[in-house]
């Protein structure tokens, strides 16, 4: 909140102190988020579940991932995983079934997942063991 949300970089939206003081208010990255480049706070995607709990009754939701924020200078693996950890636990909250699927930001560095080495092995068995309920113990294992 507070920074500029169109500062023209993928890294807009960020403290003041990271992209530059806003030109005007138009421009600032607001409280719940921005159209612009900007990545939604927890508190969005929380006031989403507490409309969908109150408003809709889904049976099956399709969550396509890239559950990181986009400042690829603040991430590691562990940050990245533990983003969608929180957002697993959150989606919870709801009930609902969930065909939860990595996006490309997951894996640290971001786009550089591979599924066919050892080498992400540490987010392939957290996501497994956190979707397990979602996606079954076939295809956790």
């Amino acid at each position: 909140m507070g920074g500029n949300a169109n500062c023209g970089v993928p890294e807009c939206c960020r403290a003041a102190s990271e992209t530059g003081t806003a030109a005007t208010a138009a421009d600032e990255a607001g409280y719940w988020g921005t159209l612009a480049k900007c990545d939604i706070p927890y508190r969005t995607v929380q006031q989403l579940i507490n409309f969908l709990k109150s408003k809709l009754n889904i049976d099956l939701a399709l969550w396509t991932g890239d559950n990181t924020s986009h400042d690829v200078w603040h991430q590691t693996t562990e940050r990245n995983m533990n983003n969608t950890i929180e957002l697993t636990r959150m989606f919870k909250t709801l009930g609902y079934r969930f065909i939860p699927n990595m996006g490309n930001h997951e894996c640290f560095p971001a786009d550089q997942f591979d599924w066919f080495s050892s080498r992400d092995d540490d987010l392939k068995v957290v996501f497994a063991d956190i979707w397990e309920d979602w996606i079954g113990s076939e295809a956790a294992e």
